[in-house]
């Protein structure tokens, strides 16, 4: 896998007596430089070679073709986070500790993980606040990194479990405007950006702000069929499933319903399984077919 070396590309542009602005002139935006030297975001490859081309360096200079421990460990533990795999995640993070990490960057990740964890596993508002409450103070406002997305629905979400509707809403608001600027430079970063879009279309539904989540989920929806991906998809089913229910379209709330249940059983989601029992079975044929 190709990791991009961010400090070595500072070194460069500095080499060169550029600026960040400078050297995007043209190319991409200041952010997109500043998350390649700051966060190791490796940008499409027409960009990369632009920007190698102005410094008049090659690609190898700034690219290796490994990752490091924390990259692979990190790597999984989005993976198992994603699939709901808390336990697992929780193992692997305790491999590292927050004095160990020894860049802005990696200790951003480290509160971001840890702060899905007890928002979503051990359901700990006042520590979830704490870890996604870093990731706010420590990443630049202007930034189009998803982090400050994360940090934002995150903070909104811990919010709501502690009964404070009003920071909830300050904090969604707050995401609302950061998914703007997002730029995706990896498929993770997608996939980020589609979890805060469900999670505050959810939120929203709690809320009462029912055209509130239905724009979240059905721009979740949209944005996975622009990148061609079926990430979270049963997910999206379900919340379509339960925007219906409420404004009373039950044939609409059934075949959702059906739909999400199918998806969930595709991608061995346990947890949203045992959510739709009460409410979706499937048929008998469907059921038949996949045994066999």
């Amino acid at each position: 896998m190709m990791h991009l070396m961010g400090k070595e590309l500072k070194r460069y542009r500095k080499g060169k007596h550029l600026s960040q602005r400078e050297l995007s002139e043209g190319i991409c935006t200041q952010a997109t430089v500043s998350l390649m030297e700051k966060q190791n975001k490796l940008p499409n490859m027409g960009i990369l070679i632009q920007v190698c081309q102005r410094l008049g360096i090659a690609i190898s200079d700034v690219v290796s073709e490994t990752e490091t421990q924390l990259d692979q460990l990190y790597r999984e533990v989005t993976r198992e986070l994603f699939q709901g795999n808390y336990e697992v995640a929780i193992q692997l993070m305790n491999q590292v500790t927050a004095p160990a990490v020894d860049s802005k960057f990696d200790l951003l990740r480290f509160h971001y993980y840890w702060g899905l964890i007890e928002l979503l596993f051990r359901e700990r508002a006042g520590e979830a606040i704490f870890h996604f409450n870093f990731l706010i103070r420590r990443t630049d406002e202007t930034s189009s990194s998803p982090y400050m997305l994360i940090g934002a629905v995150g903070l909104g979400q811990a919010y709501l479990m502690e009964h404070d509707p009003k920071k909830a809403d300050y904090f969604f608001e707050f995401a609302k405007k950061s998914m703007r600027g997002v730029i995706f430079h990896q498929r993770v970063d997608l996939q980020r950006v589609v979890w805060s879009k469900i999670r505050m279309g959810m939120s929203f539904y709690q809320l009462g702000r029912i055209d509130d989540a239905k724009m979240m989920i059905e721009s979740a929806q949209q944005q996975l069929k622009q990148h061609e991906s079926t990430f979270m998809l049963d997910q999206i089913f379900n919340g379509k499933r339960l925007i219906a229910e409420y404004e009373g379209r039950l044939a609409a709330a059934k075949a959702h319903g059906l739909t999400a249940l199918v998806l969930a059983r595709l991608n061995d989601n346990q947890q949203l399984i045992q959510e739709l029992k009460p409410y979706v079975t499937l048929p008998t044929d469907f059921s038949m077919v996949e045994q066999n």
